[in-house]
């Protein structure tokens, strides 16, 4: 493939059909959710090395989240079998 400038893009020996498809494919919006702007200062391997930190503090702070809402849960479901044990234990000796 070669480039001329941005908006004269061609394909060496092929037909203006492939020559089109080329460019529609090029300057068509892709969604990529692995995509993250450069940011100025830092060299490709530390910006890399920045996006992989990010990464993952990104899926620290969701297990977090996750382990804090089951813990919550969990503390529901605990106070509920206690409350249901103390009316059982109430029920049981006011009528029996």
């Amino acid at each position: 493939m070669c480039f001329k400038s941005r908006d004269e893009i061609f394909l060496v020996d092929h037909p203006p059909k492939y020559q089109r498809q080329a460019c529609s494919d090029i300057y068509r919006k892709h969604d990529c959710r692995e995509f993250a702007p450069y940011e100025p200062g830092y060299a490709p391997k530390e910006f890399q090395e920045f996006l992989k930190q990010k990464w993952l503090q990104e899926r620290e702070d969701r297990r977090d989240d996750a382990q804090r809402k089951w813990q919550q849960r969990q503390s529901y479901q605990m106070i509920a079998a206690i409350v249901a044990v103390g009316v059982l234990t109430w029920a049981l000796n006011n009528f029996f």
